[in-house]
């Protein structure tokens, strides 16, 4: 009997119910995206301000990838294999295995813009002209990369009718070439340069992340042992609590991020296959900016503040409308 891949797969390995789960992580996301920008733009402190727009950047970014994950593309990953379907809005795989790849790169290329800044402000400035006139290029150089990493395996994807046929010889199960009007989509047939390409990117903007934050924080504790700085004690411990809260904020996105790059790369290695966990792990990417936001607005002092004001705001604007409600329904009686 003919063991085919999607056909056997349960749970979240059922392409329905799979697309469900996106679907309403799409109902989720949207609001707490546009509340997270409205929050940047509208009450980001003046301690952050040379940050704002980077922030900003960054969360248009991760709402982007989120979206596309979660109702533009969703993708259905058969690993071991670079193939799979797109089950979302649009039915273009080819162009969106490209686009989803290059967005996630910006996404984690724009937290280490957010870093270096913090690097720049507090010390580069002042300690490292030089730094003065790389800083820019260097930015550039890294969204340059997260454009090309993955610019040579688009152009040498493989014919889909031969792909196809390869499939038999790299996963343990059947592939339907069609779920439902999407038909099946293989994006390598060859795993070495794809494996090569995303570990290298991974591992660049990783190192160069923990290098701006440890220097940093170095730096922070260099000189509060040194006690000579003409900053104030509460300005010092702003910036503290800042540089905790942008970590915080950061952790999430990238664990989110490089989770699924790892299960993919460590299963590649392992030739190991599971449906259900392939999926955890898309959807693990596709709900990194909904977790980020909701991060975000928790450890930014600004943000929390604002949130319990609105808060409290609509629960008093609750209470008053079911005080009048209950007023008007008491006069009715006493009329009667």
């Amino acid at each position: 009997m003919t063991d085919y891949c999607v056909a056997s797969s349960q749970y979240l390995g059922d392409p329905e119910v799979y697309k469900l789960v996106f679907h309403i992580l799409t109902c989720i996301e949207i609001p707490i995206h546009i509340y997270g920008a409205w929050c940047i733009i509208f009450k980001t402190s003046a301690l952050m301000r040379s940050v704002k727009y980077l922030l900003l950047w960054s969360h248009f970014l991760s709402a982007q990838l989120d979206l596309l994950f979660s109702f533009i593309s969703i993708p259905y990953m058969l690993l071991l294999s670079f193939s799979g379907y797109a089950l979302g809005i649009f039915d273009q795989p080819r162009w969106e295995v490209y686009i989803c790849l290059i967005v996630t790169a910006f996404v984690v290329t724009s937290i280490l813009g957010i870093y270096e800044n913090r690097f720049f402000v507090l010390y580069g400035y002042r300690e490292n002209p030089s730094w003065c006139r790389i800083r820019k290029p260097f930015i550039a150089f890294n969204y340059f990369l997260a454009v090309i990493f993955i610019a040579p395996m688009y152009f040498l994807d493989p014919d889909q009718e031969i792909g196809f046929q390869n499939l038999a010889t790299v996963l343990p199960c059947s592939p339907e070439s069609a779920i439902g009007d999407r038909r099946i989509y293989v994006a390598f047939t060859d795993s070495l340069l794809p494996y090569i390409g995303l570990s290298l990117e991974a591992l660049l903007l990783a190192c160069e992340i923990v290098v701006f934050l440890v220097i940093t924080i170095s730096k922070l504790k260099s000189r509060d042992g040194q006690n000579c700085s003409q900053l104030s004690v509460k300005t010092k411990k702003l910036q503290k609590n800042f540089i905790k809260a942008l970590f915080a904020k950061s952790s999430i996105p990238i664990t989110f991020l490089l989770t699924p790059v790892l299960y993919v790369l460590v299963t590649m290695q392992l030739t190991y296959r599971n449906q259900n966990l392939s999926n955890v792990c898309v959807m693990l990417a596709s709900s990194h900016g909904l977790f980020s936001t909701i991060v975000m607005v928790l450890v930014h002092q600004p943000y929390r503040e604002a949130t319990w004001n609105n808060l409290y705001f609509c629960f008093r604007c609750k209470r008053r409308n079911l005080k009048t409600t209950s007023g008007r329904q008491s006069d009715g009686i006493i009329k009667v």
